[in-house]
């Protein structure tokens, strides 16, 4: 009888980020993603402001006018990374 495949980390309802930074979220010790709350409130204003119709450029702008920085730690956005 033949050997069933090894399950695969998402079919263990594990979720894997190709990213160390990952903006509204941070990883716990065994890197699980953990919702970040400050910037939660961030990511919900930039789904909010984007379903009002402002151009992905002018939320961009909105954030460096208002001091938010990247997960990177970083004070400008590039528009295209929303």
């Amino acid at each position: 009888m033949s050997q069933p495949f090894p399950e695969i980390p998402f079919q263990q309802g594990k979720i894997q980020v190709n990213h160390n930074r990952f903006f509204g979220y941070t990883k716990d010790e065994e890197g699980n993603l953990v919702i970040n709350s400050e910037q939660a409130i961030i990511v919900k204003k930039i789904f909010r402001e984007y379903l009002e119709g402002p151009t992905l450029k002018v939320i961009s702008d909105g954030l460096i006018k208002d001091g938010i920085l990247t997960a990177a730690g970083k004070k400008t956005l590039a528009w295209g990374k929303l």
